[in-house]
């Protein structure tokens, strides 16, 4: 195991861990195995899974390499620190960001760190004493908190120094510190109560979906670009009002505008005393629950409580309406269950489908920006719905990958003349349950929007998505359905899905055509329905035997 750098520069504490009681050989003993297994993890922010078959980067630190891209997004917030000197705006803006990124991917990505029970199963058993496994823990987090805000707030800094000079950046560097004590206090309380109340596995289910959140806030992190530099341009400043007390992020914005501006209003005199009473007040309520804390934890290792996941009955009216037999309405079934319980594909395919009710919208809202909203309605922008299919191919090709692909071979035993059933109940399962109701939803804003009159346009754009479907089945061509393991997944692979977008901009051609011709959108809803069925059988006979 390397001696790391990280433990060369803890040695030279070793006196203050030692006064408080630590182990300190022990303690560092643990803190270099813990940090060697976060190495291979492999964070959200580069997108899930560790590739199995890549032996030849096993040593190299996939979270070291995840800090470029947090560093991108800070440069993000270099023009908050440069755009002038409306501290309390600029500020409350920069933490508030700043916040949401820290908090989120620290529950994303380092939830194992605070949720750690393997210092309790195993650590206790042996000459190790709770207060060294405590502090453990605890450096384990700064350390990761410190690479990552370090990260974020690296080019800030250095912007705030020269634009601002030395006072603004040491009051940054002091209200670094204080949000990072907020942070980490903030969300293992968070998980306290959580566990207080529910069992593991609902916890596990909140994480899995804070990173869908986050995955899909940092997909979308590019339109911070051009609204900040539209904040440039505002050249008025915010009064405080009492109210805005419980929002941290104003307590920082309000440290700043003390400080540099030497505004003392009795407001902004409060703020900023909450700016360090408040992780003070929160830190301390942390250690006093930790005790209680660590026994809550205990609840994720037993698999006790209900199943969450209520599977269907094998005849129920949507089963019925849209599979055609019984084989065909089981695999629809189990396709429902396996979509619902599994967290890798959630996280894998949530997100896409949050940019698919998403992305149509931001396009919508650019060409507001830059024309009349009367002219958009009376546009045929409303073809960009197309968009939302833009979840299809990811989904289809993480539809082969389970984490309990070892049971894929009850498949091979089943007494199936073909496999059409199992693809075509899978598909039906992925379109009724995952893409429908986001489709449904960005129909009906496009209705409200461009008037009923686009209806026919937007079932037209379903049933071409069906027709879609089927075409990038062929992403499935050589597997079936939850039968390889997510570690098998080549990030290679994604420019697959790529190509695999071509199809969709050329039904949105076509469609464009046939708005030229009377009644063109009902013919082409006509077309779509016979291609949807015609296609659904020809997959049916050569692609899913």
């Amino acid at each position: 195991m390397k001696d790391l750098r990280t433990l060369r520069v803890l040695d030279k504490f070793r006196w203050m861990f030692e006064r408080l009681g630590a182990d300190y050989p022990m303690m560092r003993s643990i803190l270099a195995l813990k940090l060697a297994m976060d190495q291979r993890r492999a964070p959200t922010i580069l997108g899930g899974a560790r590739n199995k078959s890549d032996h030849s980067h096993e040593d190299e630190n996939r979270f070291m390499k995840s800090l470029w891209v947090y560093s991108i997004y800070g440069l993000l917030l270099v023009p908050l620190i440069l755009m002038g000197n409306h501290f309390f705006f600029q500020m409350t803006t920069f933490f508030g960001i700043l916040i949401f990124l820290i908090m989120t991917s620290l529950i994303s990505d380092f939830s194992s760190v605070l949720l750690d029970l393997r210092d309790r199963n195993i650590l206790l058993a042996g000459p190790v004493g709770r207060k060294t496994i405590s502090l453990a823990r605890a450096v384990h987090v700064t350390v990761y908190l410190f690479f990552l805000t370090g990260s974020l707030a690296a080019a800030p800094l250095l912007a705030g120094l020269f634009r601002h000079g030395p006072a603004f950046f040491l009051i940054l560097m002091a209200a670094l510190i204080f949000a990072d004590l907020l942070i980490m206090a903030a969300t293992a309380l968070v998980y306290y109560f959580i566990l207080r109340f529910f069992d593991g596995e609902k916890l596990r289910d909140i994480i899995n979906y804070v990173q869908i959140f986050l995955s899909v806030s940092l997909a979308l992190g590019y339109q911070l670009v051009g609204r900040t530099f539209e904040l440039i341009e505002m050249e008025r400043a915010i009064d405080p009002a009492w109210w805005q007390a419980i929002f941290p992020p104003v307590w920082f914005g309000a440290l700043f505008e003390l400080g540099m501006n030497g505004v003392s209003s009795p407001q902004f005199a409060l703020f900023a005393s909450l700016a360090i009473l408040g992780p003070a007040w929160a830190w301390a309520l942390y250690v006093k629950k930790m005790p209680a804390f660590e026994s809550g934890i205990q609840k994720l290792s037993s698999g006790s409580g209900p199943s969450r996941v209520k599977v269907p009955p094998l005849n129920t009216v949507a089963s019925r309406l849209l599979c055609r037999d019984r084989e065909e309405r089981a695999f629809y079934r189990f396709a429902l269950a396996m979509m619902k319980t599994e967290r890798d594909f959630r996280l894998k395919v949530y997100p896409s489908i949050g940019l698919s009710l998403v992305v149509p919208l931001i396009l919508l809202l650019n060409q507001i920006r830059w024309d009349s909203f009367e002219s958009l309605v009376h546009s045929k922008y409303y073809l960009s719905i197309y968009m939302a299919a833009i979840v299809i191919p990811t989904s289809i090709m993480m539809l082969k990958y389970s984490g309990r692909y070892k049971g894929s071979w009850l498949f091979g035993t089943a007494p199936l003349k073909t496999y059409a059933p199992f693809y075509s109940g899978t598909l039906k399962a992925f379109l009724s349950r995952l893409f429908f109701p986001v489709y449904a939803i960005s129909g009906v804003i496009f209705c409200y929007i461009f008037g009923i009159g686009v209806l026919p346009d937007i079932v037209g754009a379903f049933l071409a998505a069906i027709v879609y479907t089927v075409f990038c089945t062929y992403l499935l061509k050589g597997s079936l359905p939850f039968s390889e393991s997510f570690e098998a997944s080549q990030e290679s692979e994604g420019w697959k899905i790529i190509l695999y977008l071509i199809p969709m901009f050329a039904f949105m051609g076509v469609h464009y055509l046939f708005t030229f011709i009377p009644y063109g959108s009902f013919l082409y809803v006509l077309i779509m329905l016979v291609a949807s069925s015609v296609s659904w059988k020809i997959a049916s006979r050569r692609i899913w035997v």
